[in-house]
C-alpha cells in the first residue's frame, strides 16, 4: 500500500472508542501501531502500515524530515 503524507500537521486523532466505531480491531491500540497520546491516529497508522510513503512534493519530504525550530 502507498500512503501520501500531505500535511502532517493534520494526524487526525480521536477518542479511543472510535476504532471500535469503525471496526478496527482492539489490538491496534498500541504504541508500535495507532495509538499516540492516549488517543487513535490514522496519520500515524498510514505511515505504520504502509509499504510505501510518498509527499506532495520533494521539497515537502525534505521539510517533514528535518527537526522542528519551534520553541513555541
Amino acid at each position: 500500500m502507498i500512503f501520501t503524507i500531505h500535511n502532517m500537521g493534520y494526524h487526525g486523532t480521536f477518542p479511543r472508542d472510535t476504532m471500535k466505531k469503525i471496526g478496527l480491531p482492539e489490538n491496534l491500540f498500541k504504541i508500535d501501531a495507532m495509538e499516540f497520546y492516549g488517543r487513535v491516529n490514522f496519520l500515524k497508522g498510514g505511515l505504520v502500515f504502509s509499504d510505501y510513503l510518498t509527499t506532495v512534493s520533494r521539497k515537502y519530504a525534505e521539510e517533514i524530515q528535518t527537526p522542528s525550530t519551534d520553541t513555541a
